[in-house]
């Protein structure tokens, strides 16, 4: 006869999985040790992490929420089940369980930031501030909590404060992508375009993407290279051709050349995707008998 496995050795193998990127096979084992021991909160609350991972919430919360039944104390469980009901779109019941978490455990600085996070879903990034810096309080080398108060200070029209926080950010985190392209979009704004791309060059090299060829093209249209901003906005299309921003203003770039039809063709297409600017250039400079 076959010896039969404990439940901690199922939720062994199970972390194992997941120490191992494979969330599939860790839900397997984590149910095999509830098998065993139904009220096993760190299966549950594991399980959970790796439907979280899958994307599966649903899953997710009823196991976070099975985990908190048999001990209404799990900060852990009650943070998770925070963050899924924050990927949701139900904050407020997120900031609840974010709260108890804190509550819970005053020094969980994740608990704070991803509050802060919620917070600024819900528009209030005063208050997100606050938790921004509460969860720097508690861990100094945070580097997502410095580009998170970046974004906040931004959203609320403060650039040198953002770039001040996007710049810590970056020194903590050499490779911080997000970071360089946030920084390079309020250095746009701030009209120093040469910074601007320099920025958007770091985040390019460490990933192409749409907005940031798009960013860039803008940055150089503003410098009066046209034909070079041209090829990022082809570039940025290339990467999405559902990119509306991309279009209306390669349009502007090449009715800046003098190339009428193809800025109305671009014109065109960014107005069917929704851009009302190019709509309204559509219709002053294209529609004309």
């Amino acid at each position: 006869m076959a010896e039969m496995k404990s439940a901690q050795f199922y939720f062994d193998k199970g972390i194992q999985s997941m120490e191992s990127n494979n969330p599939k096979e860790a839900i397997d084992y984590f149910s095999q040790a509830l098998k065993q021991d139904p009220e096993g909160t760190g299966a549950l609350n594991n399980r959970g992490n790796a439907y979280y991972k899958l994307g599966m919430l649903k899953e997710a919360l009823n196991d976070y929420s099975s985990t908190i039944q048999v001990n209404k104390k799990d900060y852990n469980a009650y943070y998770n089940r925070a963050n899924v009901k924050d990927d949701l779109g139900e904050y407020d019941d997120a900031i609840q369980d974010f709260n108890k978490a804190i509550e819970l455990n005053p020094k969980m600085a994740e608990a704070f930031h991803n509050r802060g996070c919620t917070k600024h879903n819900l528009g209030e990034d005063e208050l997100s501030i606050e938790d921004f810096e509460t969860a720097i309080n508690l861990r100094p080398e945070y580097d997502e909590a410095y580009y998170s108060l970046g974004n906040a200070h931004f959203h609320l029209g403060k650039l040198e404060e953002a770039i001040e926080k996007y710049d810590k950010a970056i020194e903590l985190k050499p490779n911080y992508r997000k970071a360089f392209y946030n920084r390079g979009t309020a250095l746009n704004d701030l009209a120093r375009y040469s910074d601007a791309i320099e920025d958007f060059n770091f985040s390019i090299e460490i990933k192409e993407t749409s907005d940031a060829y798009h960013n860039r093209g803008l940055s150089k249209f503003k410098l009066g290279a046209t034909e070079a901003a041209i090829e990022d906005f082809d570039r940025s299309i290339e990467l999405n051709d559902k990119n509306e921003n991309a279009y209306c203003n390669r349009g502007i770039a090449k009715h800046e050349l003098g190339l009428f039809e193809e800025a109305c063709l671009d014109w065109k297409k960014a107005c069917e995707l929704g851009d009302e600017d190019a709509c309204f250039n559509l219709k002053d400079f294209c529609n004309k008998n």
